[in-house]
């Protein structure tokens, strides 16, 4: 057993050596198609066992400071496993799964099975996307930022976009695409953000208007999101059938008799800019055609607008979430499915990876 104290900065030490170990023929071979097979096969198992088990095998009781909401979540299993309502009760789907999980294994096994269902959907997706080139993305998404906040932390939004990820897969199969959707929703009700977009992106192709629409939600939450963040702490505090406590300790930043500050968080704006920047070099300057991508970019760019005019909430990055969980496979997608070279893919993931370790252990 790992010291807890030890436990991130093994798990970040593993999965760097991972990375080098199975990325470094990048610097040798100029373009995807002249890269080992075997590395992509060996580097996608051994990264969904690294990720799966640091995970998915983490001290249930693990404390707040270094496992998050661990802890209460492994209450939360025991008094569902006994029969007293939760607040969870209010995420039908996400109940119903923790109810499933108690009835057939223990704690343990469902933080395994929950880290399986986290990293090993949007693998299933990115192999449909991107086949032999997989691993490519799933390094992109664990190197990013919150990967592992949303795996260890956040475990209810994780798993809920990772289902919605795993419905954007099934793009051609309209009824299952929204059970998934539906799914999501049902064990995070904040996924509807995310379908709201997937329907503007779809059906509203215009990404130049889309994008002027995200340049203009920064000039409006400077002027008016703290009035914004207001109305919507009173909506959601109000004797309203929206009316939602766990909703209110985002807009107040009060839980736990914690305090968050709310300010305008231009690193998180210009973070969000990164992928928006390579989409318009790609779509508008090298005139690449690829409607999977476009809609993917349209998708991001409200999710993000809708976000930044909410920056003023005090839990920004569960905000954030609902765009940055698509940042990975936009990032990596035009590297790899236009001129297939080697180097922007080693940019995207080290890059990431860098970042990451920045503002893990800063």
């Amino acid at each position: 057993m790992i010291p807890i104290e030890y436990y991130i900065p093994t798990y970040f030490i593993c999965l760097g050596f991972v990375l080098i170990f199975t990325c470094l023929p990048l610097l040798k071979y100029r373009y995807l198609e002249d890269f080992p097979m075997a590395n992509l096969k060996v580097g996608s198992v051994l990264l969904l066992i690294v990720t799966v088990g640091f995970i998915g095998l983490r001290d249930p009781w693990g404390h707040w400071s270094i496992l998050g909401d661990t802890g209460a979540y492994t209450r939360t299993f025991k008094l569902i496993d006994a029969g007293i309502r939760t607040e969870f009760n209010k995420d039908v789907g996400f109940y119903l799964y923790m109810k499933l999980c108690s009835t057939i294994m223990g704690v343990q096994g469902f933080y395994l099975l929950s880290a399986i269902l986290y990293v090993g959907l949007p693998y299933w997706s990115l192999k449909k996307w991107l086949g032999n080139y997989a691993f490519f993305g799933l390094a992109a998404v664990v190197a990013s930022m919150s990967f592992w906040a949303f795996g260890i932390n956040g475990v209810r939004n994780g798993l809920a976009s990772s289902i919605f990820i795993f419905a954007l897969g099934q793009q051609n199969k309209k009824i299952w695409l929204y059970v998934l959707f539906v799914v999501s929703v049902s064990f995070h009700k904040s996924m509807l953000l995310p379908i709201l977009a997937y329907h503007i992106g779809y059906y509203y192709k215009n990404t130049k208007v889309l994008l002027v629409m995200w340049l203009a939600a920064i000039p409006v939450s400077l002027l008016v999101g703290q009035q914004i963040e207001t109305v919507l702490s009173d909506l959601f505090a109000a004797d309203t059938v929206i009316a939602d406590d766990r909703a209110v300790t985002y807009f107040t930043g009060e839980q736990e008799n914690k305090y968050t500050e709310q300010r305008f968080r231009l690193d998180f704006v210009i973070y969000s800019a990164i992928p928006i920047l390579i989409a318009v070099w790609y779509l508008f300057k090298q005139k690449y055609k690829d409607e999977f991508y476009t809609w993917l970019v349209n998708m991001y760019l409200v999710a993000n607008a809708i976000w930044i005019v909410l920056i003023y909430v005090p839990y920004t990055n569960r905000v954030a979430y609902l765009s940055w969980f698509m940042m990975p496979i936009i990032l990596i997608w035009p590297f790899i499915q236009l001129k297939r070279r080697s180097v922007p893919v080693l940019y995207v993931i080290f890059g990431s990876l860098l970042f990451t370790l920045f503002m893990q252990f800063k």
